[in-house]
């Protein structure tokens, strides 16, 4: 057999694929940079309170610096994986800003996400299939090229490197020089409004309030309540926390659907149709339920202990009765303050009811007891807060988070209410049955929103609150025995008609029907007392800032609903 040598590859060739993969180089990395800003270019048309020197600066400078991190680096593909983690920050705020239309990446999101389980995460992803879809498409092909090129060690030619950085350093140094003076002179604000800057000082934020959070059990280990019992009676006090439950979406407060069957047949409730939680998070509205604190004075949680450990100080036995899994937060380290701690994973909320039935019937007759349940209530998704074979509402599957779904969301939100209504009521029955002086309060700790108009915003825990978010169910129930004995019918009667938050009237209200008596009680912000005082609405925001609710980001549509069913 003859071998025939085959004729050397010209240089000519060479250059020729040399300029191939530096255009496709060049093309790819302006593409990566181009992909990063669309995050911006939607903020800038979102957030209304933007200046123009905003505007611009919060494409300029990113693009710039996108850029000239590729043009870093010969081999393109190093510098395009150098951007990932802004890409995996763009990817975090396309998402949000197809749940809720507008906002940064909050600091109470990430924290959302350290305190949120996994089988939970997955669900929501799962219902979030067009964001998902859209952050492949941007984000993958720069990715995969990237690894390409960066195995191949395919290098870009020094001259497109070359003008690379003769286009971006200057526009990065310009923009970043403008960004410094602007910023100085207070016409922006760096870390509130330029994407991904703002996300990053986010980012840092979370971290150091996750790890004050972590040594929560440290920092509140010596405080005291000083607290005593003041009655004469036996009590048994429960509170019931609702998670995710909407005033407009219940029968009691004036609902169309029939979804309190229960409870509205219940004697001695005592209804607050006024009622707004002061934070649209769990993580921040459960704690100001529990201690003396509120938007205030937030930022001082670390320090505090909970009610359980108030009423433990007077002589109570205390018990913490949850459906909702552990997951790292102040709630969960206040629980354990408790005497007794029961866990009940994913079941529905009725079964706490059944729990305390079998744990009051093995405590003393001469006890004082608190009983606080954690419940699931209407948390998302719908349809695993109650039985299928308990369905009153149909359609409610699939329940997919789509604004065309609509009709099977709300059935399944629906039904959801309805396992909450049987929960409650049968808590007040194990009340009643253990203690002639009993009472409970319920409040939730935040709505929801439901693609209920053109905003099509769905969920909650938004940057930007909206009324449907605020607005909660609360109310106080009172024993035969204790309604007639205490002789406060009529003091609570003339408090339901005023504005009231969970948020701040929790505490004092659980205090004050179990006459617990401590310094840190103000007569002023139980509901249950004569002394109550209204106060005006306040929100706190992601940065723990205490605001008034008419700079909480509420749009007129929900200052219409307001101004109709509150004010």
């Amino acid at each position: 057999m003859e071998w025939v040598e085959s004729p050397p590859i010209s240089s000519s060739l060479l250059m020729k694929r040399s300029e191939r993969y530096t255009s496709v180089s060049f093309f790819v990395a302006f593409l990566t940079a181009t992909t990063l800003v669309i995050p911006n270019i939607i903020l800038d048309f979102t957030e209304i309170d933007y200046n123009w020197i905003t505007i611009v600066l919060n494409i300029v400078f990113p693009f710039s610096s996108y850029l000239f991190i590729t043009a870093l680096f010969k081999i393109t593909g190093k510098g395009i994986l150098m951007t990932f983690p802004f890409m995996l920050f763009c990817a975090f705020q396309i998402v949000l800003l197809y749940l809720y239309g507008e906002s940064i990446i909050a600091v109470d999101m990430f924290l959302n996400v350290a305190t949120t389980d996994f089988d939970e995460a997955s669900t929501l992803l799962n219902n979030l299939t067009p964001a998902i879809i859209l952050v492949i498409i941007l984000y993958l092909p720069p990715l995969i090229y990237a690894v390409w090129n960066l195995i191949n060690k395919k290098r870009i030619v020094r001259h497109k490197r070359l003008l690379l950085c003769g286009w971006s350093l200057p526009i990065l140094l310009v923009s970043g020089i403008a960004l410094l003076v602007f910023s100085l002179t207070g016409y922006v604000n760096p870390g509130r409004d330029i994407f991904p800057i703002n996300v990053i000082k986010n980012l840092v934020t979370a971290v150091e309030r996750n790890k004050t959070s972590k040594d929560y059990p440290a920092s509140a280990a010596d405080f005291k309540y000083s607290a005593k019992y003041t009655g004469n009676d036996r009590r048994v006090v429960a509170l019931v926390i609702g998670e995710t439950a909407r005033t407009d979406r219940w029968q009691l407060f004036g609902a169309e659907q029939p979804v309190n069957p229960h409870l509205s047949r219940r004697k001695n409730l005592y209804l607050f149709p006024k009622s707004l939680t002061q934070s649209n998070t769990t993580h921040k509205s459960v704690p100001m339920m529990l201690t003396p604190l509120t938007s205030e004075n937030f930022d001082s949680l670390k320090n505090y202990k909970s009610i359980i450990t108030a009423f433990k100080e007077a002589g109570y036995r205390t018990f913490w009765l949850t459906s909702q899994p552990p997951n790292g937060s102040y709630t969960e380290k206040m629980s354990q303050e408790a005497d007794s701690v029961i866990v009940m994973k994913y079941v529905p909320d009725v079964d706490l009811a059944t729990a305390s039935e079998r744990l009051l019937s093995n405590v003393d007759r001469l006890d004082n007891v608190l009983l606080i349940y954690h419940t699931y209530g209407n948390h998302f998704p719908y349809n695993l807060r109650y039985r299928a074979e308990s369905a009153v509402f149909k359609p409610d599957s699939p329940i997919e988070a789509r604004a065309d779904n609509l009709e099977r969301l709300l059935n399944a939100y629906d039904n959801a209410t309805l396992a909450t209504d049987l929960a409650v009521d049968s808590i007040i029955s194990v009340l009643n049955k253990h203690a002639d002086y009993s009472a409970m309060v319920y409040a939730a700790d935040h709505g929801e929103d439901i693609f209920d108009d053109h905003r099509n915003r769905f969920l909650h825990a938004s940057p930007a609150p909206t009324i449907y978010q605020l607005r909660v169910p609360m109310f106080v129930w009172l024993s035969d025995t204790l309604k007639s004995n205490d002789e406060r019918d009529m003091t609570i009667l003339a408090n339901t008609h005023k504005t009231v938050s969970p948020s701040v009237s929790v505490f004092h209200t659980v205090l004050d029907l179990g006459c617990v008596s401590t310094p840190y009680f103000d007569p002023q912000k139980s509901l249950v007392n004569e002394s109550f005082l209204e106060l005006p609405y306040l929100y706190l925001n992601d940065r723990n800032e205490s605001l008034p609710l008419e700079r909480s980001g509420m749009k007129e549509i929900d200052w219409e609903i307001m101004k109709k069913e509150i004010f």
